[in-house]
């Protein structure tokens, strides 16, 4: 039975090797807070956006917003692709390839979760206009058909009482309880050796390749993924003329395989898939429960860099992942996934980390509790088998 997780993970707040406790944002603000200004600003902006959470008290001194995410979208995705033709006109170097994929999967990533504002009217005021782009994006990236998406997502996932329940949400917890075969009830490590063997499945791969390019029967207009097939055709005809099959193929297939690793590893962390619910529990309680921040930071070294230079680099070098993580998986507003189901219709999406802290600084007015956070992927995700692993089918109806 899975009572309550904040206990967890609750303020991200853990204690030192002293047993003294502390905060990861904090440590890293105040790692710069006795540089220049004009750096210390800087630097904490990065930060502001790596680890999806500012500063206490922090506003945003950037604002982003839709047309200029979906242009970075545009840019990389298609920087990714000349990058490979380039590569294939001239030499075959490794770090280009590694920066062609990366340029690629991170542009479909951004495409991904801008087609999920869309379908909540949230990416223009004009309903048209989200729908096109919507439509758009799905048939670029080969996701659910926007339409059928739109209307599952509002009406299903968006409601406390039904997300992550077995009977009203089946297209997230019956697959992945069943179809992925995270089987409610099972350990810990039974989760995490799952997991390992569905990343390297070419049966999952290819099952879920199939089902991103299979028409949906029940659509009464011109199929998007009919459209997106024809489309897919001709760049597989116009790529073929341009470079080799074996090179394209050594290209595409990596592609597509790390895109849909990295839409298991954000969908298993994006919701706690086990929670239980207690009886008549409100709808704010639900999604106290259910929801949680996605962080990603470590604390830096309190030694100056000279004193301990392998602390720094190791600690470099995790933010390096960090890096990736954020590009690749928990991209735009994901790390604040949980302010989004409590304020569905926040226009300011883009910048909604801020959002979230302004909502913490307030003293999460007229909510019980704040959202609790975890900080890591990997943390997330544990946190996740661990509510699978306490649940049964009947808890979680």
């Amino acid at each position: 039975m899975i009572e309550d997780h904040s206990s967890r993970f609750h303020d991200a707040i853990f204690p030192d090797m002293y047993g003294n406790k502390f905060n990861i944002r904090e440590k890293i603000w105040k790692m710069t807070e006795h540089f220049p200004l004009p750096i210390h600003r800087a630097t904490q902006t990065y930060f502001d956006w790596l680890t999806g959470k500012p500063y206490d008290n922090q506003a945003s001194p950037l604002q982003s917003n839709p047309w200029l995410e979906l242009g970075l979208g545009f840019i990389e995705f298609f920087a990714g692709i000349i990058v490979w033709l380039w590569i294939d006109a001239t030499v075959k170097d490794i770090p280009l390839i590694l920066i062609s994929w990366f340029l690629t999967i991170s542009g479909i990533v951004q495409f991904r979760e801008i087609a999920h504002h869309c379908a909540h009217n949230r990416f223009s005021e004009s309903k048209p206009l989200n729908d096109f782009v919507g439509n758009l994006i799905s048939i670029i990236v080969q996701i659910t058909e926007f339409e059928e998406f739109q209307n599952y997502h509002n009406a299903t996932h968006h409601s406390p009482e039904k997300l992550a329940t077995i009977d009203q949400d089946p297209e997230n917890l019956i697959y992945i309880t069943e179809e992925l075969g995270f089987v409610l009830g099972k350990s810990k490590s039974f989760y995490w050796h799952h997991l390992r063997q569905t990343v390297f499945s070419p049966r999952f791969h290819v099952r879920t390749l199939i089902n991103r390019f299979k028409p949906n029967k029940k659509a009464s207009v011109i199929q998007p993924r009919v459209i997106s097939l024809l489309s897919y055709s001709l760049i597989l005809m116009g790529m073929s003329y341009l470079t080799s099959w074996a090179f394209f193929a050594f290209w595409f297939v990596p592609i597509q395989v790390s895109f849909q690793v990295i839409a298991l590893l954000q969908l298993l962390s994006e919701h706690v898939w086990g929670y239980e619910a207690h009886h008549n529990e409100s709808p704010k309680s639900l999604l106290l429960g259910k929801c949680m921040s996605r962080f990603l930071g470590s604390v830096p070294p309190t030694e100056h860099f000279l004193e301990a230079p392998f602390s720094w680099f190791n600690w470099l070098l995790e933010n390096v992942g960090y890096f990736m993580t954020r590009k690749l998986v928990l991209c735009l507003n994901l790390p604040v996934h949980s302010y989004h189901h409590a304020f569905p219709k926040n226009k300011n999406w883009v910048n909604e980390t801020y959002d979230l802290q302004k909502f913490i600084d307030g003293g999460c007015q007229n909510w019980p509790r704040c959202f609790s956070e975890v900080w890591g992927l990997w943390t997330a995700i544990d946190v996740v088998f661990e509510s699978l692993s306490s649940s049964s089918e009947d808890e979680v109806e």
